[in-house]
Formats: C-alpha cells, structure tokens, sequence
C-alpha cells in the first residue's frame, strides 16, 4: 500500500513497525421511508412505529418516533469499525401499547452485504422471527447505503487492573497480543513488541515523594521522552502532568467512570483516552489518535493507571 498523505504514510508506517492492523471505520446510513400492509387485530391502538439496532454493543436507536403517523424518511447513521464489519442491523416492527409494545415482526441487514457507495433501495419484508419462512406482516420501504472506509483511532485492549499486577499483554482491536509489559512494580518495568524487543522503558524517580514522578525512556536512543507526575487527586478525579522532548501534556479522569484522556496542554487536542467497554465488564479500551506516538502513549496509561488503582486500593 503507498500513499501520498502524510497522515495515511504515518498510519502505515507504525503499523508496519508493530506488526498492527490499520483500523478503518465506515458510516453506515439507513433511511426508513415508508411501510405498507401492517395489520394488527387491536385496532384502537395508535398505529406502530420502528426501532433499529446493531447485533454488537450497546448501541439501539428508535428510527420511527412513537406518534399516530410515523416520522418517515428521517436518515440515522452508524459508525462501523473494521473489528465489526459483520454486524447485524436489526429492524422491528412494533405496536404502541400502554404497558407492553408489540412486536409484529422483523427484519435483518447485513452491513457485509452492502458495497462503498453503492445504495440499496427497496421493499423488505417484515416477517416474525420465529417464523423466518412465513408470510410477510407488512413491508419497510428502506434506502441504505455505506461509505468507503476511512482510517481512525487505533484501539488496544486491557483487562482491568492487569496493570497493577505485574506482566499482562496488551492486545490490538482484533485481539492480537501486540505488546507485552514486563518488570518488577513499582522500579522498573518495560514496553516489548510481540518480538520481545524493548522499544520504552519505565522508572519510578522516588519513593518518598509526595507527588510520584516516572521517567520514560526511548530504548533505541537511551534518551529520556516523557516525565509524568502525579499532581493531585480530588474527589472521583484525578490529574497528571506530563513533560519532555514533546510539548506539555496533562492527563485527567474519574475513577467512578473509569474514563481518562490524554491532551495536549495548548490546546485541549485529544491524542488518547481509555474507557471502560459497556457497563459491568472489566476489559477496557484504549484509543490512540492515528498521527501519534503509540508505544509512548500506552506507556503512559500505564503509569496512570498504576497510580489510580494505588489510590483506588487506599480508599477501600
């Protein structure tokens, strides 16, 4: 693959280095125009409306607003990262009802089914879903369509807290192992590619400190990249400075939502945050913008989480 965007060489570039899968997004667009041959035996119910979701995360929105006339035409769009490029659109028919809405059936559409610019359009049965071969309950005129993909964010994947208890592998949106950390807490430690060859290396400064500092450093060049200090903790928050051969960074979240981003101190730009993936689970996401340094930045997030879980542990 060449390019001449710079932006696009860089992509490439890093994901060469670290053996990565570039990770593209495409925007999925659906419009529900109109319906036809509804029926239902309550006839004093005000009339049905759609709702729509994907087969994957958490994400569901009503396309059809509840209302005597739906609301047709009106276009809702999806974003589809590559690691779901076989998700599953689900349409369903419903009836409006006081306590309990009814479903009088559905349909599916494959994301994998649609190419780059090229628009479907077109009557779909609507059939029950236990009855997939039966006689249609009515028909959704629909018009759908997906972008070409375009690069995004890359994303790595963690376990929570496997920072704070020594070795763990940091795994990539398709979850390969791509990174390993290895080391003693809290002296040293280091980031390794999947080759086992150490690319950053960490060391807390002091152990008395009020305000615990890490030093990074570069392991091709010996030379020191980043210092990142633990200024202060308030309430659910908490906030780090960050320092070195790049510009001032600050580091900041809450532990109650488990959500932290990186920025740049001059002006706000997000160059990486790491959230928690849907509620009740323990694995969480880091995405990292595109043009930016990835081994760092994962070392980074590293030290922060570290030192929230400490503070975490203390107000147990």
């Amino acid at each position: 693959m060449t390019t001449n965007d710079a932006k696009v060489g860089h992509n490439i570039a890093l994901a060469q280095r670290f053996n990565l899968e570039l990770r593209m997004v495409s925007t999925f667009t659906l419009k529900v125009m109109k319906g036809r041959g509804f029926v239902h035996k309550d006839k004093s119910t005000p009339g049905f409306y759609v709702k729509t979701h994907f087969s994957f995360g958490p994400e569901q929105k009503s396309l059809v607003v509840k209302q005597d006339e739906p609301n047709w035409n009106a276009v809702y769009t999806y974003s589809i990262p590559s690691e779901h490029e076989a998700a599953v659109l689900k349409l369903e028919a419903m009836i409006d009802r006081t306590f309990f809405d009814d479903c009088i059936g559905m349909l599916r559409l494959l994301v994998a089914d649609h190419k780059p610019n090229q628009p479907f359009e077109g009557w779909m049965p609507v059939k029950k879903e236990k009855e997939p071969q039966g006689a249609p309950q009515g028909e959704l005129y629909l018009h759908s369509m997906i972008s070409p993909p375009s690069l995004t964010n890359f994303r790595f994947l963690v376990k929570q807290q496997f920072f704070s208890f020594g070795d763990f592998t940091v795994k990539d949106h398709k979850d390969r192992n791509v990174f390993n950390v290895v080391g003693s807490w809290p002296n040293k430690f280091y980031l390794k590619d999947m080759n086992n060859a150490s690319i950053i290396e960490i060391k807390k400064r002091s152990f008395i400190a009020l305000q615990p500092s890490y030093d990074l450093y570069d392991c091709a060049t010996g030379a020191m990249v980043l210092s990142i200090t633990h200024v202060f903790s308030w309430g659910m928050g908490s906030k780090f400075e960050v320092e070195g051969s790049t510009e001032p960074l600050v580091i900041h979240g809450d532990y109650f939502a488990r959500s932290w981003h990186i920025q740049r101190k001059r002006d706000g730009a997000m160059m990486a945050q790491i959230s928690r993936l849907w509620s009740f689970t323990d694995h969480y996401a880091i995405d990292i913008s595109p043009h930016e340094n990835i081994a760092l930045l994962i070392s980074a997030v590293v030290v922060v989480d570290y030192e929230v879980s400490k503070d975490r542990n203390r107000r147990r």
